[in-house]
């Protein structure tokens, strides 16, 4: 693993970490960071309305590595969450509720465990699971590690390898 020194406001004193085999590709380019946290690069495009556009170096890697190709409109994840992670072992495609099923719990939780609520008229915490479009109730608990880890365990199922698990 080599890492690569991101430049501009957002990047001062960053790197981004890449195989060792893609260093001198990607190290010829300047890379910054965007506003939400990922590897990018800006290149001058002939488009009318639009002189630039951002390339993101995971999507940059997939193309190369074949983990993607540039007719597939699917996201890419980061199997550690980390957007400065670009080496291809950490890259996958995803869909996008797969995406959302490898996030962390919301900095605006109030209960800090993700798929826990708190009902303010009778004190329980509630756990819930988003199933395909639909939101299912996993019962109601007077503590909320205990919501947690049934969703927790109910995400392992339906998420797979994507479940992002409550810190408990």
């Amino acid at each position: 693993m080599k890492r690569i020194k991101l430049h501009g406001i957002n990047g001062e004193g960053k790197y981004a970490l890449v195989d060792d085999n893609l260093y001198d590709v990607l190290n010829q380019w300047s890379w910054g960071l965007s506003n939400f946290g990922y590897v990018v690069r800006t290149v001058h495009v002939n488009i009318p309305e639009r002189h630039v556009a951002a390339l993101f170096m995971h999507r940059t890697i997939a193309h190369l590595y074949g983990i993607l190709t540039p007719d597939q409109k699917c996201d890419l994840d980061h199997r550690d969450r980390n957007p400065l992670n670009n080496q291809v072992a950490n890259l996958r495609p995803a869909r996008r509720s797969e995406n959302i099923y490898n996030s962390v719990v919301r900095c605006d939780s109030l209960t800090g465990y993700k798929g826990v609520h708190r009902k303010k008229d009778n004190g329980r915490y509630y756990a819930k699971i988003k199933i395909g479009s639909k939101n299912a109730s996993l019962g109601g608990y007077s503590d909320p590690i205990e919501a947690a880890y049934v969703w927790d365990q109910f995400a392992m199922v339906i998420h797979g390898e994507f479940a992002c698990l409550n810190v408990l």
